[in-house]
């Protein structure tokens, strides 16, 4: 058995000792025991199962930041005999101009690598910056020790809790493997195909998949840019669509890989595909947080957010960061409205994810200028429903749904989609709907339009209290702004 051997370079160490937090003497103590978890679970577990010392890293250590190091421990014959974790406490607090360099520095290597959604990091911290460029540079872009990183909360990169991937693709992927029939529907000439040829089913396995596509292991070359229909397997259950074969390559001696571009998807085609995504990656979370209980707090909802988030981001980044600031908006309007902390982390989770249907609305009408047509409006519109019923499809976040579909309900009885008046629209819809307007008339967006000042928003609210929004929250959003904590 090995055992912890562990120096603390901070005082938070000795003074827990005092205290009887930790034993007087560490020596001799397993990590089992002295911890309550796996020793394969922790960085010297980790160390001595890979037989590799991981070199200074910053890390969130209990409540605190450390710089932490590990160091294998050998006998006389160079066998490995135990590990040492060094730690020594940093401080967060940096120069402005320091600060202000690294956060620059940061956005920009982002931006030529290739990630398009790089404006959050402006708001990050110097270390922060600074372990961040060490992510994106190094040779396989990765977030070292995911389950110790200090900034897993704010990062967007982080691997649960962010809603980025740093694998830089368009959509959001999960290595997922499921059974699937392929058939061929049309070549790229457009050549009409024999009977016996579209009928043929190509047995396969997926190897990923995201909201754009996924790739395909089957025994036959497909040609490429034709049509398939593809039938995903899942149980009982089919999700079938169509695609084109982009590219493909050889795996080996009888297997080819194919990467299948989808075309338009039906609405139950993305729920299907999002519960797919979100329950892959729901198995790649450590065994002992599936298990604890589900609460509207709890891991497995904030990663079925952070999914969801992911996937919106790839879509449109414009529409992503309006949820974002609509959410920092409504978070505050619900703190001046006396919310407890559950009703505000159920705020906050609706309003990061209040537009996701526009997942389903093709990216040129959502970007289009100028006025829209009846039927362009009413796809607008349907956002709301769309939104609603993905959220619906993930079990641990459907109690979000109500909140997103009503968010468009005026307090007149004039809104959509099922025109509730009043206090029937659940009140955090109604300040989602408050926040939703302040950020979109105040804040650059995608499309051309005149942007309004504080005092204009002001007005506004006046003007619409009591027909688009509810007088008190309108009233509220008013005093915020007022004291600079809106729109600042």
């Amino acid at each position: 058995m090995y055992y912890l051997l562990q120096r603390a370079g901070s005082k938070d160490f000795a003074s827990a000792q005092r205290q009887r937090r930790l034993p007087k003497n560490l020596t001799d103590i397993s990590v089992a025991k002295l911890l309550g978890r796996r020793l394969n679970d922790t960085l010297l577990g980790r160390t001595l199962a890979t037989k590799q010392e991981m070199p200074a890293q910053l890390l969130r250590l209990g409540t605190g930041n450390y710089i932490a190091t590990t160091k294998l421990l050998k006998d006389d014959s160079d066998q490995v005999t135990g590990s040492v974790l060094y730690t020594v406490g940093v401080n967060g607090q940096r120069a402005e101009d320091d600060l202000r360099v690294s956060q620059r520095f940061t956005q920009e290597l982002a931006k030529k690598l290739g990630y398009r959604s790089t404006e959050w990091i402006r708001h990050i911290t110097h270390e922060h910056a600074q372990q961040l460029m060490r992510c994106l540079c190094a040779t396989r872009p990765g977030v070292p020790n995911p389950d110790y990183c200090p900034y897993q909360y704010q990062c967007g990169f982080h691997p649960r809790h962010g809603w980025l991937s740093l694998d830089r693709r368009d959509y959001h992927r999960v290595a997922i493997d499921l059974a699937v029939e392929l058939r061929l529907l049309q070549l790229e000439s457009e050549q009409p195909l024999p009977e016996e040829v579209t009928s043929k089913l190509v047995p396969g396995r997926t190897v990923d998949l995201s909201l754009g596509g996924t790739q395909v292991s089957s025994p036959v070359q497909l040609p490429l840019n034709c049509t398939v229909q593809v039938s995903i397997i899942d149980g009982s259950q089919r999700l079938v669509c169509e695609g084109e074969v982009v590219w493909q390559r050889r795996c080996d001696q009888s297997q080819w890989l194919n990467g299948i571009r989808f075309y338009s998807l039906t609405s139950q085609n993305y729920a299907a595909i999002i519960r797919l995504v979100n329950e892959q990656q729901l198995k790649d979370r450590p065994r002992s947080i599936r298990r604890m209980p589900l609460s509207f707090n709890d891991p497995v909802v904030e990663s079925s957010v952070g999914t969801l988030k992911r996937l919106l981001v790839a879509k449109h980044e414009a529409v992503f960061r309006h949820c974002l600031d609509t959410a920092a908006i409504a978070k505050e309007l619900g703190i001046a409205l006396g919310l407890s902390d559950r009703q505000l982390q159920i705020l906050y989770q609706a309003a990061q994810l209040h537009d996701l249907g526009k997942l389903e609305i093709e990216r040129g009408l959502l970007e289009k200028r100028g006025p829209l047509s009846a039927e362009e409006q009413r796809r607008i519109r349907m956002h709301t429903v769309y939104g609603a019923d993905l959220v619906k499809s993930i079990p641990a976040i459907k109690f979000l749904a109500s909140i997103i579909r009503h968010h468009h309900e005026h307090f007149d009885g004039s809104g959509y989609p099922d025109q509730l008046r009043g206090k029937r629209t659940p009140l955090l819809s109604r300040i989602i709907s408050v926040a939703d307007v302040v950020d979109e008339v105040s804040r650059p967006q995608t499309y051309e339009r005149e942007l309004l000042t504080r005092e204009e928003v002001i007005e506004l609210l006046q003007a619409e209290s009591g027909k688009k929004f509810d007088p008190e929250i309108a009233e509220k959003c008013i005093e915020l702004i007022k004291a600079g904590k809106v729109l600042n």
